[in-house]
């Protein structure tokens, strides 16, 4: 689930991954709610420690952008996943099965310029 919370100028995202019978919303909405609170209490002095920080604060003042993404952001023909790994872990837990998979071209969301719209 992807909630962009949006106010002025800025986009403030939040998202969960979930099954359709846990609460949906709660998370994603607390999560963008995060993100729009922590620009507003670090409004004077702007972090340069990480990605995910320059991106929130950037995208405080760059709805517009993030909107174009999306907008430009073409699913029609995704073009079929090519695995660079695909590896089960085990779980000694009964009926719980766990594995990692990771595609040959995949951004990781914490890579990329500041003005990467990642959701």
């Amino acid at each position: 689930m992807i909630f962009l919370g949006c106010k002025d100028n800025g986009i403030y995202p939040g998202s969960r991954v979930s099954r359709s019978t846990d609460d949906l919303y709660s998370h994603p909405i607390i999560e963008a709610q995060r993100n729009y609170s922590n620009t507003q209490l670090n409004k004077v002095a702007l972090p340069d420690d990480d990605i995910i920080k320059k991106r929130t604060f950037y995208f405080a003042n760059n709805k517009k952008q993030a909107f174009e993404q999306i907008h430009k952001a073409n699913n029609d023909h995704c073009p079929e996943p090519k695995l660079r790994l695909l590896e089960e872990l085990g779980t000694n837990i009964t009926e719980v099965f766990l594995y990692r998979c990771l595609l040959e071209d995949f951004m990781g969301w914490h890579l990329g310029p500041v003005d990467r719209f990642v959701y």
